[in-house]
């Protein structure tokens, strides 16, 4: 099975969205990095594109990003993010 390039992208997106709200969790909802994965997997797809901006911006003025796990979800020729998770 292969997807296609819009899916592709989309799940790129969706991994993307993912992995900003676990930085988030750990920056702001003191949740441990190891207990955001499934939180996250409840609201990665309805992450609106305002919201995901605000995260971003939020993230990108941390002085340092927090430890994120490396990701579980893989996409087949995107490489597993890890460490500050974006």
């Amino acid at each position: 099975m292969a997807l296609t390039k819009s899916g592709l992208t989309e799940a790129a997106r969706v991994v993307r969205n993912h992995r900003l709200w676990e930085v988030f969790l750990i920056t702001y909802a003191d949740i441990a990095p190891s207990h955001v994965d499934r939180d996250a997997d409840a609201i990665e797809h309805v992450l609106g594109t305002d919201l995901v901006a605000e995260l971003e911006s939020l993230l990108a003025r941390q002085p340092s990003p927090p430890a994120v796990p490396l990701s579980p979800h893989t996409i087949a020729g995107v490489p597993a993010s890890g460490s500050s998770g974006t």
